[in-house]
């Protein structure tokens, strides 16, 4: 055990930072060390930053690190898990990062388009009472020769259309919590995991995927 170089904590001997203050033990004068009595409250959009661990302890969402609940700042890489400042050396500005959540962002409003574009030809069809004049004119013949009635085929195509309707909703279900998550990411300067940049890139939007498999926010300078 060794004594921290700004308030004399004792802490492991391979601690690079630590774990009440926050200062960087390898510097000879600590770079803006934390006050480990400041007990103001953090900025309303941040939060805590690590997860719970099943023997009641939490791990660092930077570096993966597993510490004692009481502990403030991670000792292997600096974070601070109450969120007031990010991880020292790491940009957490990163504009590629921005812009792959504008897409993120366009592709649920695209999502919710859908839906409303399909209602309305739903709606639309229903009160006229005919496939006629509509995009869907060219189907009439195909269900005339089947035995259909004018009010059946309007009732069949409304029917798909409210289905597709539904169906278009199910991307948001993961499309708004990942983009959340991104957004997350650029306020705390953390690492987004790679099979996370692919799931985005192959279900959420191809562009936003190819920017975050592009950015390298998370990783220390």
């Amino acid at each position: 055990m060794k004594n921290c170089k700004n308030c004399g904590a004792k802490i492991e001997d391979d601690a690079k930072f630590c774990p009440t203050c926050g200062a960087n033990q390898d510097e000879a004068q600590p770079a803006a060390p934390v006050d480990p009595y400041d007990d103001s409250p953090a900025p309303a959009a941040t939060e805590t930053v690590a997860t719970e661990t099943a023997n009641g302890n939490k791990k660092c969402e930077f570096c993966g690190l597993e510490v004692p609940a009481s502990t403030q700042v991670c000792p292997k890489c600096g974070f601070r898990f109450d969120g007031k400042q990010t991880h020292p050396g790491v940009s957490n500005k990163s504009p590629l990062l921005l812009a792959a959540g504008i897409f993120m962002i366009i592709a649920c409003i695209a999502a919710f388009g859908s839906l409303a574009r399909y209602l309305m030809e739903a709606s639309a069809i229903v009160a006229k009472g005919t496939l006629e004049g509509s995009n869907y004119e060219n189907m009439i013949q195909t269900f005339e020769s089947a035995g259909y009635s004018a009010a059946q085929m309007v009732d069949m195509v409304s029917t798909m259309l409210r289905t597709i309707a539904v169906i278009s909703l199910i991307p948001l279900a993961w499309q708004i919590p990942m983009t959340v998550h991104v957004f997350k990411a650029r306020a705390r300067g953390t690492a987004i995991g790679t099979a996370f940049k692919v799931c985005t890139l192959l279900f959420v939007s191809l562009i936003s995927g190819i920017l975050l498999l592009v950015d390298k926010t998370g990783q220390q300078n």
